[in-house]
């Protein structure tokens, strides 16, 4: 079923305590998106065919491999849906295979998929994959090994994956739209849940990249190019577009107002920095956001003057910006003036912590439009530093 066309999403809504968000309206009315490359709709077909028919007039029509297994099921908001059975790869389970010219010669890419998985929590059943086999290729899962929601892109194998990956697996049992965006412009990979994206990762792969000269398809939809289980659910409207769609254009093909946060998991942060080194800055900060599933919250910081970590001294240093009602101060918020201390007698190179309280003036939501929100408050407080965690890898 074709996806339904909105206009404008309007956000509202307010973040508690030290951080308040004002958000009035949204996300603006979007350019209208290109169009798509693929549209497989799934209306029109018969399964006994093992045909998908391509209804972008492009006649990039799929096969249905196994299609005795796949069924067509009522849609999203009418008409059908194909329903793949899952099962192991080796299985007589039913998958569709993609046509090479879905993404031969393409720079930046976005996929879109309307998906109701049925919440098996076999690991890694990949919605679709694009590329070439199991060293490039592009991928969405609803649960992976860690059982959270995963995209992620490479041209050199699992090692070498950018990834990004949500908080808790893709909703089970309920429709839901999946659209993920490679803009080389950006250098990044998107994932965007109905319409606002859950979070992204830096990457500087294109969609050409994937394949290579001897690549026969496009990749499939249900099928990994792991040795993984097939995907176990329905799928209601699949879309390819040549483009990176901008977020706006991404809540209008996904239909309806898009997801607004409603709170922050945090409000304030402690970094550790070296004397002569510019503190690194989180890029986001989780938030929960009305649909029920979190997603992170871009942050933009103020520039930090290199004179406040240039020496051995505790600087305080506020962030600027209109407090709006219902605002605490004094949370990482130090008063006073800047102070110096002298040598403390430390035998290695001092460090600093340096604590960033998110300050109500400027942010960017998931949706990455321009809302009045939060800059910075810095301390930085002298005192040994402590090695940071290391973060997982992808199992």
């Amino acid at each position: 079923m074709a996806f339904p066309g909105i206009t404008r999403a309007l956000l509202a809504g307010l973040l508690p305590a030290a951080l308040t968000l004002s958000l009035t309206t949204g996300i603006a009315a979007a350019a209208a998106a290109p169009a798509p490359v693929l549209v497989y709709e799934f209306d029109a077909d018969d399964v006994t065919t093992a045909s998908i028919t391509d209804s972008s007039g492009n006649g990039l029509h799929g096969e249905l491999v196994n299609a005795a297994t796949a069924a067509l099921v009522d849609g999203a908001a009418g008409g059908h849906a194909l329903s793949l059975p899952g099962g192991a790869p080796t299985s007589d389970g039913a998958y569709v295979r993609l046509p090479l010219a879905a993404i031969k010669d393409r720079t930046d890419l976005t996929v879109s998929a309307r998906v109701k998985w049925d919440g098996t929590t076999s690991p890694w059943q990949w919605i679709y994959a694009l590329g070439k086999d199991n060293s490039r290729y592009l991928f969405s899962t609803p649960y992976n090994g860690d059982g959270r929601l995963r995209t992620a892109v490479t041209t050199s194998g699992g090692g070498a994956e950018a990834q990004v990956t949500g908080y808790a697996p893709l909703p089970a049992n309920a429709w839901k739209t999946l659209t993920v965006t490679l803009d080389t412009a950006a250098k990044r990979i998107t994932t965007y849940l109905d319409g606002a994206a859950v979070a992204s990762a830096p990457t500087t792969i294109t969609a050409a990249q994937l394949i290579d000269a001897s690549t026969t398809s496009a990749g499939f939809i249900g099928r990994s190019f792991y040795p993984d289980p097939l995907f176990d659910g329905a799928i209601d409207d699949f879309r390819v577009y040549a483009a990176a769609l901008t977020p706006e254009q991404v809540a209008e093909v996904a239909g309806g107002t898009p997801p607004t946060p409603t709170g922050l998991g945090q409000n304030a942060f402690d970094v550790r920095t070296s004397i002569g080194t510019a503190p690194a800055l989180p890029p986001a900060v989780r938030a929960t956001f009305s649909d029920g599933y979190d997603r992170d919250l871009p942050i933009t910081w103020p520039a930090v003057d290199p004179e406040k970590y240039a020496a051995a001294r505790d600087v305080h240093r506020r962030g600027h910006g209109r407090r709006p009602p219902g605002h605490r101060p004094g949370h990482g918020d130090p008063r006073g003036p800047a102070r110096h201390r002298p040598g403390q007698g430390h035998r290695r190179l001092p460090r600093r912590r340096v604590r960033h309280a998110l300050r109500p003036v400027r942010a960017r939501c998931a949706d990455q439009q321009p809302h009045r929100g939060h800059e910075a408050a810095h301390r930085l407080d002298q005192g040994p530093g402590r090695p940071a965690a290391s973060g997982g890898r992808r199992p």
